[in-house]
């Protein structure tokens, strides 16, 4: 039950009443015991201060670390709003085919090709550039690059 829980959203921090709390999933997630299932804090903190989850939303960790839990890194999004919220990095891949870097970005249920860059600094690049302009609910900013298709 989860007045067994004692919820701090400006630390994001919850403890329980009874026993230790809970760990951190393989990816990341702090989950605890309520009762006899586990739940994930980040939504347990988000209800306890705005209510329910409304159907078909997200909670996004804003700074993207999943065990910072206060309330002030966590926002509504859609999935594919939450899904804007990567690393610069998530884009870029290498080609052992072309010996060369590969950036791509995924925006409206569809990946856009960025290029082929021999450095992975310069596809790293090109796919914040990119973000900067697509994903408009995780915005920012561009970086100079002097790309090499």
């Amino acid at each position: 039950m989860e007045s067994e829980l004692i919820i701090d959203p400006e630390t994001g921090r919850i403890d329980k009443i009874t026993r230790d709390v809970g760990t951190k999933t393989a990816v990341g997630y702090v989950h605890l015991r309520v009762g006899n299932t586990f739940k994930l804090a980040h939504r347990l903190i988000w209800e306890y201060v705005n209510g329910p989850i409304p159907r078909g939303m997200w909670i996004d960790h804003i700074n993207g670390d999943k065990s910072d839990n206060r309330i002030t890194n966590l926002r509504l999004a859609t999935p594919a709003q939450n899904a804007q919220n990567r690393p610069t990095t998530a884009g870029v891949s290498f080609c052992k085919r072309t010996g060369k870097w590969l950036a791509q970005i995924g925006h409206g249920r569809k990946r856009h090709y960025l290029g082929r860059f021999d450095d992975r600094s310069d596809a790293e690049i090109s796919y914040a550039n990119a973000a900067a302009l697509l994903h408009t609910h995780n915005p920012k900013s561009l970086k100079n690059s002097q790309p090499n298709h």
